[in-house]
């Protein structure tokens, strides 16, 4: 059959009896040739497609009744049945080689040829880069993961590409702060990309910084510390990883490993140059520029200035030695003398004006001092005139213990520095705490440089400061009165509890307190009595061996037994005699328990467990209980330790841990616990075994 065989077909039908006359002819019918399916349009041998975008295949054919199947891979793709197959959100599951089945009315079918479609794929950042911290001259490094075909890696800093940065790695070698920065990596996949696809990726950015030699910002400054107050270097810095060391004259100062140098009681070995090496990262240091420290202490004059008796015209000299002092000013009259700052003042030639009281003040980071006065008379060489003056500016007893006095004595404190006698009709000291216990009996003459002595004393009543003057009266034209301030301090260099309660004790015990007596002051101190008064004081008793020295700034116990012996209430004073601390007392009490009182624990519903113990006991209370207080006897009697609970519900329980009032652990034996709450007495008795 052929295309030429299309065409209307009918039949003719002859009868045979007449042939010529019978005959009838069929309707007509088409007779319609089909051609077998043809291809006339391939879709391409080959196709890039973009990720995630979508594509078209297309076939075009002829021939009838056509029907179409897509296939990938051979496998036939449900639904693919028109001439043109869309390939949507392309992605590797999409890649392969597509064809497509043409089928007609007639056989065979017939298939396109194959068209390879390949997915242009965006790379994938795995394992984004970290910010990189590293030490100069050492090595480190920046890493990318990715994922993709045949990637190509390029490393950027700040913007601009890195050379030879075409490794999934970047690695930094013998490190310097020139590749300080902000880096980045581009991911490119490379494959075929006529389409001109998105084939690379970016990772996000990352710091690359060297670590860098620490930076002072403030250096420790040197500095006048005074002997006996608290010394503090500080450096500020900046920097990680920071850590410290002091040292002093070039040798380490132990455990000074903070940004400040604390001392705090400062000695004469403390002075010296000091310096702080500070050290970071990567063993990277600094070290400081020097701080001087110089111990000192309170000015002392070594040479106060001499009176002087000239007539106008005269030269005046005066002249001071002092220890540790840093500024000095001359005064006349209590008044600064302007620009007199040095050791000596000089008027080369003096008048009547300049005569005066004249003194030097000195002074440093710890106090101030003041010279003697000097008493400078300008007179005309025709007139003879008496003049008192007194050795010292003043006079200080210093700290006199409390319960004890002092005396003083001033060597040629009265002085006739005039050009005639000098009669001297009265001495008196204010107030009465000050008075005089030796002096010269008046009226008393004093020839011209002549001096003469006096002996003071000080019996303090109050504690704290006492100030005070001694007034001498003459028959001086200019000073007729002169005085003296004078000073002391009654002090107690020690503190203490007021009071010291022992309790409830039974009266068959005994119960030992120890009072903790702290040294305030900067000097050591010795207690050489401790004695009991009152009452009951027999019943108290001092256990502490004596004297007992505490130095400066520290605490020591004095411990007190009671042994009450009998029922009720105690009372006593703990004197404490000092003679370089000072006098003080404590009040003592306690209370004698008498043991019938006592309830056995059984009748109350308080049981123990474990007991035997080896180590802590657990007190169980049927009954609900108030707060408590729990004492531990002995077998000689003799409290153990005692302690106060808060009150348990019913079921409750408290501990024992097995320890003495000291902290230690008892040793194996019977032991009695008291109960004691709400006026009831309850006796458990402990067994402990080590």
């Amino acid at each position: 059959m052929t295309a030429l065989s299309a065409g209307l077909y009918d039949v003719v039908l002859r009868d045979n009896c007449g042939p010529t006359t019978a005959v009838t002819t069929s309707a007509s019918v088409a007779l319609t040739v089909v051609g077998q399916p043809s291809i006339t349009d391939q879709p391409g041998p080959n196709r890039t497609v973009c990720e995630s975008a979508n594509d078209t295949l297309r076939i075009r054919s002829t021939g009838a009744g056509r029907t179409f199947q897509w296939r990938q891979n051979g496998v036939p793709i449900a639904g693919a049945t028109d001439s043109n197959y869309v390939i949507g959100n392309m992605g590797v599951s999409k890649e392969g080689s597509y064809d497509c089945i043409v089928s007609g009315l007639c056989p065979p079918s017939v298939t396109s040829a194959p068209c390879s479609v390949i997915a242009a794929i965006r790379p994938r950042v795995t394992a984004q880069p970290s910010d990189l911290d590293v030490c100069p001259g050492s090595s480190g490094s920046l890493s990318v993961a990715a994922s993709g075909t045949n990637l190509v890696y390029q490393w950027f800093k700040d913007g601009v590409a890195v050379p030879n940065g075409f490794n999934s790695t970047l690695t930094f070698t013998n490190y310097n702060y020139a590749s300080n920065g902000q880096y980045y990596c581009v991911i490119t996949s490379n494959i075929p990309n006529p389409n001109f696809c998105l084939i690379s990726t970016q990772t996000k950015y990352v710091r690359v910084t060297g670590f860098r030699t620490p930076v002072i910002t403030a250096q420790p400054k040197s500095v006048d510390v005074c002997t006996g107050s608290q010394l503090s270097l500080t450096v500020e810095a900046t920097g990680s990883g920071l850590a410290y060391q002091w040292f002093r004259n070039g040798v380490p100062v132990p455990n000074s490993d903070r940004h400040e140098l604390a001392i705090n009681t400062v000695t004469s070995d403390a002075a010296g140059s000091y310096t702080v090496r500070i050290t970071g990262t990567c063993d990277l240091n600094v070290t400081s520029t020097v701080a001087k420290v110089v111990v000192i202490s309170k000015p002392t004059f070594t040479q106060s200035p001499l009176a002087a008796t000239l007539v106008v015209g005269d030269r005046l000299y005066l002249s001071v030695a002092a220890t540790d002092w840093r500024t000095i000013q001359w005064t006349k009259n209590d008044q600064p003398i302007p620009g007199a700052t040095s050791t000596t003042y000089i008027i080369e030639r003096v008048g009547k004006g300049d005569a005066g009281y004249y003194n030097a003040i000195v002074r440093n980071t710890c106090s101030g001092a003041s010279s003697s006065y000097a008493k400078v008379v300008v007179n005309d060489p025709t007139v003879p005139t008496p003049m008192l003056e007194l050795s010292q500016s003043s006079v200080d007893f210093g700290e006199i213990p409390v319960g004890y006095d002092k005396s003083l004595t001033l060597s040629g404190l009265i002085k006739n520095v005039g050009t005639a006698p000098l009669i001297v009709s009265g001495m008196s000291a204010s107030p009465n705490e000050f008075s005089i216990s030796n002096g010269p009996t008046l009226p008393l003459t004093l020839a011209p440089g002549a001096t003469a002595g006096v002996t003071l004393m000080a019996i303090p009543t109050a504690r704290g400061p006492l100030n005070g003057s001694l007034s001498i009266r003459s028959n001086s034209p200019s000073n007729p009165t002169a005085s003296v301030p004078l000073s002391a301090s009654y002090v107690l260099r020690y503190d203490h509890p007021a009071t010291q309660e022992f309790g409830s004790v039974l009266t068959d015990a005994t119960l030992d307190r120890c009072i903790s007596i702290t040294n305030t002051s900067a000097v050591n101190i010795t207690v050489e009595q401790a004695t009991l008064t009152g009452v009951n004081s027999g019943q108290f008793s001092v256990v502490t061996t004596l004297p007992l020295s505490i130095a400066a700034g520290q605490s020591a116990d004095l411990c007190v037994k009671f042994t009450p012996g009998t029922a009720g209430s105690k009372t006593a004073t703990l004197n404490i005699r000092s003679s370089n601390g000072g006098n003080s007392s404590i009040a003592m009490s306690g209370v004698g328990e008498t043991p019938a009182g006592i309830v056995d624990a059984n009748e109350v519903g308080i049981s123990s467990w474990p007991n035997p113990t080896t180590d802590h006991v657990d007190v169980r209370f049927a009954q609900a209980t108030p707060s408590m207080t729990i004492s531990i006897i002995g077998t000689t009697g003799r409290m153990v330790t005692s302690f106060s609970n808060e009150g348990v519900d019913a079921g409750g329980t408290i501990r024992w841990n097995g320890r003495d009032a000291s902290g230690a652990s008892v040793a194996s034996g019977s032991y009695i616990m008291v109960i004691r709450y709400g006026g009831n007495a309850v006796s458990l008795p402990i067994s402990i075994i080590r």
